[in-house]
C-alpha cells in the first residue's frame, strides 16, 4: 500500500507558506488541517487489478484470477457457478489502482542536509515516535510520507510528512509545533 500527499490548489497545505524553524538554518515547516491523503495499492506485483463491474470479483492483473470466475454475489441462482461477466467483453476493467482518499491534519517538514529518502524516512519515523509519546498515543495514529519537493533554493529535496490516520483529523499532527512541545522546541517556527 502506497501513500501520497497532495494539496489542491486553493487548499490550506498548497496556500500555506513555508515558515522557518526557530532557528532558519535548521529548515522549514507548514501544517493544515486540510491534507488529502491518498491511499493506494496497485497489487503485489505493481500491475494493478483487474474489476468484474458485472459481479464485482477482482483479481490481480495479468494473472487468470478473473477467467472463467465465480461470481462474487451471485444474482439469480442460475449464474452461482460462473459469472455472466466473463462473457461480456465491456464487463472486466483494465488494470486500475484500488484506493481512497482522506481530508486529514497534516505537517510537512523540509530538513536541509537529508541525503536521502531513506534518511528521510528515518528522521519521519523519529519524529513520529517522539509526537506519540508527547500526547500518549499509539504511534500507529500517526502516518508517514516522504516526498521529493522542492526546496528553498528551487531544488527538489525530501520532504517529511506526518498526518493523522484519523479521517477529518485529530489534531495530534498539529501539536508538532507546540512550543514546548516533543521536540523542545526544535520545530516550533518564528511567528
Amino acid at each position: 500500500i502506497s501513500v501520497k500527499i497532495y494539496a489542491p490548489p486553493g487548499s490550506l497545505l498548497s496556500n500555506n507558506q513555508q515558515q522557518p524553524l526557530l532557528q532558519p538554518e535548521s529548515g522549514r515547516i507548514r501544517a493544515s488541517h486540510e491534507g488529502y491523503i491518498y491511499h493506494h495499492s496497485r497489487g503485489p506485483n505493481d500491475k494493478g487489478y483487474e474489476i468484474c463491474l458485472e459481479c464485482g470479483r477482482a483479481g490481480e492483473a495479468g494473472t487468470d484470477a478473473l477467467k472463467d470466475h465465480r461470481p462474487l454475489t451471485p444474482r439469480d441462482k442460475k449464474a452461482i457457478d460462473r459469472c455472466p461477466g466473463n462473457d461480456q467483453g465491456y464487463a472486466i476493467t483494465r488494470p486500475l489502482a484500488l484506493g481512497h482518499e482522506v481530508l486529514t491534519d497534516v505537517v510537512e517538514i523540509q530538513v536541509p542536509g537529508l541525503e536521502n529518502d531513506g534518511a528521510a524516512w528515518a528522521l519521519g519515523a523519529a519524529l513520529r515516535e517522539s509526537l506519540a509519546r508527547w500526547l500518549g498515543i499509539e504511534p500507529r495514529e500517526l502516518g508517514i510520507a516522504v516526498a521529493a519537493r522542492d526546496g528553498q533554493l528551487g531544488r527538489k529535496t525530501p520532504s517529511i510528512y506526518l498526518f493523522d490516520e484519523a479521517s477529518g483529523g485529530a489534531g495530534y499532527t498539529p501539536r508538532l509545533l507546540d512550543d514546548p512541545g516533543p521536540c523542545h522546541g526544535s520545530f516550533a517556527h518564528r511567528r
